[in-house]
């Protein structure tokens, strides 16, 4: 969801003056997209993460460690 929240939020004039100025498709992904994006991928990463990080150590915690 914060990653679809970032994209919608970006600006379409952004895009046009890239192609206008001739940006390929790739290089506009790279160069625009992906930096006014990055907020909304780290906040998706980290909703991701964090959750499975918490079951590993959940799941980890109530291992039973056998010692020889």
């Amino acid at each position: 969801m914060p990653l679809y929240s970032s994209i919608e939020k970006l600006d379409k004039p952004l895009l046009e003056a890239a192609r206008d100025l001739g940006a390929s498709k790739l290089q506009t992904f790279i160069r625009i997209i992906i930096p006014l994006t990055m907020p909304g991928i780290i906040a998706g990463c980290l909703l991701v993460m964090l959750p499975a990080m918490g079951l590993f150590y959940v799941s980890d915690l109530m291992a039973v460690r056998k010692t020889c």
